[in-house]
């Protein structure tokens, strides 16, 4: 295992005792399969991969620990009912009548109202101007101009008609904008300045699209084509040509970290994992 994946296991399993401490209990209430969907969306993202780019970059700028992991769990939570309404959306015309339909809607609402309830109490952080842009840079991330326009895009392209260029606006508002968001997050707790946040943006909107080709790669390797059926790089490219993208965005994310000294490491280490991983999931064969 490399460093990035141990790390990746131990936050996880600190992350698991905190979304526990935080998510609603269960009290035989008739609304109780409210929570039950709310906990199964948490449990379909096993590597918590968006949520630990929050802790990686508070950590550079000493943010204590309690309060970055907090953050951290609303961007998971976040995360998770975004991946709920991508199911939501696929669900049959004919079945959207059903008890299980209209629970993950309420699901997916009540996801994201607690993210904003969580962000906005003071046991996030004491300083309310903090609290306010950590609500702020969310409700923007997951706007119409953001993770939620981009779904409803996604719903709307043809994907042997769209263009390289549609694909990549929608894969930056969709997947780039959660990991936007995530280094967003951790930037606000530390105090960042406005140049330096700017720079961990351009690098975790590149790192998101090395990403998304690395999921489109997955699930390319083991579904029944599910995935030339959809909107995806991978689909508008040639091996080399693939190859070639993820290579320069690797150069292009670590340029964008240029500005910070060793304590960006991890930050660093993620984007050649992202990058090794690729190379990994596609036998790049010119």
């Amino acid at each position: 295992m490399s460093n990035i994946d141990n790390l990746l296991v131990q936050f996880s399993s600190i992350l698991e005792t905190k979304l526990e401490e935080l998510l609603p209990k269960r009290a035989e209430l008739p609304e109780d399969s409210l929570f039950k969907t709310m906990r199964w969306a948490l449990k379909q993202n096993g590597q918590r991969f968006h949520s630990f780019f929050v802790v990686s970059v508070a950590t550079i700028f000493a943010v204590p620990i309690n309060c970055a992991m907090r953050v951290a769990a609303c961007l998971e939570i976040l995360h998770a009912k975004s991946l709920l309404m991508n199911n939501i959306l696929h669900i049959p015309y004919h079945d959207r009548h059903s008890a299980g339909f209209i629970n993950a809607v309420l699901a997916s609402d009540a996801m994201l109202v607690m993210v904003f309830n969580m962000l906005a109490h003071p046991d996030t952080h004491k300083d309310h101007a903090i609290r306010n842009a950590l609500v702020g840079a969310t409700a923007e991330a997951v706007g119409y101009g953001g993770l939620i326009g981009g779904q409803m895009l996604e719903t709307v392209l043809v994907p042997e008609e769209a263009t390289l260029p549609e694909i990549v606006r929608l894969k930056r508002m969709k997947t780039g904008s959660m990991f936007m968001l995530s280094v967003e997050l951790g930037a606000i707790l530390g105090k960042v300045s406005p140049s330096l946040r700017a720079s961990l943006k351009s690098y975790a909107s590149t790192v998101g699209i090395m990403y998304q080709i690395l999921e489109d790669l997955k699930e390319a390797s083991t579904s029944d084509n599910n995935t030339l059926r959809k909107a995806t790089l991978i689909n508008t490219m040639s091996h080399a040509e693939v190859k070639t993208h993820v290579d320069f965005m690797h150069g292009q994310a670590l340029h964008c970290l240029d500005n910070f000294d060793e304590r960006a490491r991890t930050l660093r280490e993620l984007v050649t994992f992202v990058q090794n991983e690729c190379n990994k999931q596609y036998h790049f064969e010119l």
